[in-house]
C-alpha cells in the first residue's frame, strides 16, 4: 500500500483535560477493546458496528477501498464498478461487504460501500489514536458533501470510527464556538448519531448548548434536538440521566432539552413521562414549568399511548388552562389546540372560550386550521372555527395569515 504522510496537532490534548471529557471517558471504559482494534487495518470503535466489521485480505483493501471512494466522489449510489486495468482480484482478496461478479465489484449495499469507505479514510489519515478533530471534521464534511440527502452516510460512518478516541458532540461543540459553520457541524453530529452507541450527558448538554446562539432564529433549529430525542428513545437511563442533569442549572440554551427527553422516555415508559412532565408543568420555575406544559402537549399527540394514561394528560392540561401564569396559560391553549384534530376532549372548554372572543384561542385554532385542517374538517369543525374566528384581532398578523391560508385551502 502506498505511504502516506500523516501531520496533525495535539488538539485532542485539550479533550483530555476538560471535565467534559472524563465524563466522556467514563462513558466509553466498556469501549478500550474496540480501541485496540483501531490500530488494525479496517476496525470498528461502537457495539453496534461490530456485525458489519471489515476484514479484508491485504492485497484486496487498497483496490476495492479506492473503487469505493471514487464511487463517492463521483456522487453516485450505484453498487457496481469495473475494476481499473491491470487490476485481478479474486474473491478472497475482497472485504465484506462486496463480491466479484463477472469481473467487477459489486458492494452488497450503499451501507457496505459506506462502511469500507469510512474505515479507508480512518485507516489512512487518523492511523494514531492522538486524532485532530477539527481534521476529522474536515475529513467528515468532504464526505457528507457528496452524499446529502442519503439515509445511509460514510461521513457519519467516520465519526463514529473516531469516537473511540475524540467525543464527537464535544469536538463539534467546540467548533461551533469557534466559528465553524454551526450547521456543517450539526448535519455531521446527526450523520453520526445511529452509528453511536453511548453518548455522555455532558456532552448533549454541551453542543445544544454551543449552537443555541448561532442558530436561535432559524426555522432548522430544532432538528439535531429531534434526531437526538429519536436516539435518546433507545436509551432510557440516559433520558432520565439528562432531564436530571439539565435541571442542577436550567438555561434558555439547554432548557429545550427537557422536552426531549422526557418525551423520549415516554416511548418505552409513557406513565413515566407524563410524571415527570407533570411535575415539571407544576414547577415554581417559570422556564420548567414552561417546558413541562409543552411536553404535556407532546405527549397529547402520542397514538400509541393507552387511553386512561391520555386522559391523565387531558387532565393536567385543562388544570393549566385555568392557570393565573399567563405564559403557563397560553401554552397549555395552545397544546390543546393543537390536539384538537385528534381528540374531542377539549372541545367544549375551547368553544366556550372562543366565543367569549379569547385572543390565545382564536390565534391557535387559525394555526391549526391552516396546518390540520383536513382532520378538522373530518371531524366536522371547520365551519363552526371559521364562524368564531371572525373575533380574531387584525394585530395577530401571524393567525391572521394562518386563517387567510387555512380558508384558500
Amino acid at each position: 500500500m502506498e505511504t502516506i504522510e500523516i501531520r496533525r496537532s495535539n488538539h485532542a490534548r485539550d479533550l483530555v483535560e476538560s471535565t467534559k471529557q472524563s465524563s466522556w471517558r467514563a462513558a466509553t471504559k466498556e469501549k478500550s477493546a474496540e480501541q485496540e482494534a483501531a490500530h488494525k487495518l479496517f476496525r470498528s470503535s461502537r457495539e453496534d458496528y461490530v456485525s458489519q466489521r471489515i476484514e479484508p485480505a491485504p492485497s484486496g483493501l487498497s483496490h476495492v477501498a479506492d473503487l469505493a471512494l471514487r464511487l463517492h466522489e463521483e456522487r453516485q449510489p450505484e453498487l457496481r464498478v469495473d475494476l481499473q486495468a491491470g487490476q485481478i482480484l479474486t474473491e478472497i482478496d475482497l472485504p465484506k461487504g462486496c463480491n466479484l461478479v463477472d469481473g467487477t465489484i459489486e458492494f452488497e449495499s450503499l451501507e457496505a460501500r459506506n462502511v469500507i469507505v469510512a474505515a479507508a479514510v480512518y485507516e489512512r489519515f487518523f492511523p494514531f489514536v492522538d486524532i485532530d478533530a477539527n481534521e476529522l471534521f474536515e475529513r467528515a464534511c468532504k464526505l457528507w458533501r457528496k452524499e446529502i440527502g442519503r439515509s445511509d452516510q460514510a461521513s457519519g460512518r467516520l465519526l463514529a470510527l473516531a469516537s473511540g478516541n475524540v467525543d464527537v458532540l464535544v469536538a463539534g461543540a467546540r467548533r461551533i464556538r469557534s466559528g465553524s459553520n454551526v450547521f456543517d457541524v450539526l448535519h455531521l453530529v446527526e450523520a453520526a448519531l445511529p452509528y453511536l452507541n453511548n453518548l455522555a450527558v455532558p456532552s448533549i448538554i454541551d453542543l445544544i448548548a454551543a449552537k443555541y446562539e448561532p442558530t436561535k432564529n432559524d426555522m432548522v433549529a430544532g432538528r439535531i434536538n429531534r434526531v437526538l430525542e429519536e436516539w435518546l428513545e433507545k436509551k432510557p437511563d440516559v433520558a432520565r440521566e439528562l432531564h436530571s442533569k439539565i435541571l442542577e442549572d436550567l438555561s434558555e440554551a439547554t432548557s429545550s432539552l427537557l422536552g426531549n427527553a422526557v418525551v423520549a422516555l415516554s416511548k418505552s415508559d409513557y406513565a413515566a413521562g407524563v410524571e415527570i412532565a407533570r411535575t415539571d408543568a407544576r414547577s415554581d420555575v417559570l422556564m420548567q414549568a414552561q417546558v413541562g406544559t409543552w411536553t404535556l402537549g407532546r405527549l397529547l399527540l402520542d397514538e400509541h399511548a393507552p387511553p386512561e394514561a391520555i386522559n391523565v394528560v387531558v387532565e393536567a392540561v385543562i388544570h393549566l388552562i385555568g392557570s393565573e401564569q399567563p405564559e403557563l396559560r397560553s401554552q397549555a391553549i395552545r397544546a390543546s389546540v393543537d390536539a384538537m384534530h385528534t381528540t374531542s376532549a377539549f372541545d367544549s372548554l375551547l368553544l366556550s372560550l372562543a366565543e367569549g372572543g379569547d385572543q390565545d384561542v382564536l390565534c391557535a385554532a387559525a394555526s391549526a386550521l391552516f396546518l390540520k385542517s383536513k382532520e378538522i374538517g373530518e371531524r366536522g369543525l371547520t365551519q363552526r372555527w371559521l364562524q368564531l374566528l371572525t373575533a380574531l384581532k387584525p394585530e395577530f398578523k401571524g393567525a391572521i395569515r394562518d386563517l387567510d391560508y387555512a380558508m384558500s385551502q
